[in-house]
């Protein structure tokens, strides 16, 4: 993973959706290596501790202690940043499912500015 460099600001980089893949690879920007501590809730009101492990303005990647079907639709909650009155709330739905390991799709792709003030204080270097 690309270490985060706070001098660059991720709004001047263009993530082009139609730039080629590698083989396998459907992701379509750029992934950070995090960890951060966040729940999970779902429709049902379940609501489960994760650990997220990688996040892009698109999506994430965390670890669970439950298995959910890729479609499911849920709520990542992250917690407050220093400074910051909000408790981050982001609709995601599974995209894929490897044992406990879950790859998430945002409903809607994040800012930048969402992005990083989270990698400032959860990244993790490569």
């Amino acid at each position: 993973m690309t270490s985060f460099d706070p001098s660059v600001n991720l709004a001047n980089k263009v993530i082009l959706a139609d730039q080629p893949q590698p083989k396998g690879e459907r992701r379509k920007a750029q992934r950070y290596t995090m960890a951060i501590p966040a729940l999970m809730e779902f429709a049902d009101d379940e609501v489960i501790s994760v650990t997220v492990t990688d996040m892009s303005l698109a999506g994430f990647a965390c670890d669970s202690r439950q298995i959910f079907t890729p479609g499911t639709k849920c709520w990542l909650k992250l917690p407050s940043l220093p400074g910051s009155q909000r408790f981050s709330i982001m609709e995601t739905r599974v995209v894929r499912c490897d044992g406990n390991h879950m790859g998430c799709a945002f409903a809607w792709m994040l800012k930048p500015e969402d992005l990083e003030p989270f990698l400032a204080e959860y990244q993790v270097a490569a």
